[in-house]
């Protein structure tokens, strides 16, 4: 998922520069530069978590060497919008690597995972969807379910 390093060498990059925030591992932050397709892994000056998902960043490369960049901060957003502005472009998806402990997605609105004609949705308001073609449960333990109430069909 990183950019092979022989596709940078030889590029030297002055001055700040406009990044992504696209995952965090290891503690380490993975931005994309916004002039291209390549996924690196930066130092950072300020303190970056899974809240800065999808952030702006204003980064620099160490001796201009485009293999090291180094997050100066991040990007404040602009003034809140007026009915009259366009809508924002919706932001692109984050793409997260995993270390097979524990991941944590948040999301303001709504979030969704779909696979095929497979979904299942969150929402702020405490909903959850699942949509299929077919549902399995399986359990070596209990299985318990509380709600006030069932409808079927």
């Amino acid at each position: 998922m990183s950019a092979p390093a022989s596709s940078l060498i030889g590029r030297v990059r002055r001055g700040p520069e406009l990044a992504t925030i696209v995952a965090i591992v290891d503690h380490q932050p993975r931005v994309r530069l916004h002039d291209g397709e390549q996924l690196l892994v930066a130092l950072s000056l300020v303190p970056i978590g899974p809240s800065e998902f999808g952030r702006d960043v204003a980064l620099e490369f160490i001796a201009g060497d485009p293999t090291r960049p180094l997050i100066l901060g991040l990007v404040e957003s602009p003034t809140p919008s007026s009915p009259t502005d366009e809508p924002a472009e919706p932001a692109e998806p984050v793409e997260l690597e995993v270390d097979g402990h524990r991941v944590i997605v948040h999301a303001r609105q709504e979030l969704s995972i779909r696979c095929g004609k497979a979904s299942i949705t969150l929402d702020a308001n405490g909903r959850v969807v699942i949509k299929a073609v077919q549902i399995l449960t399986q359990a070596s333990g209990s299985h318990r379910i509380r709600v006030s109430s069932i409808q079927l069909n």
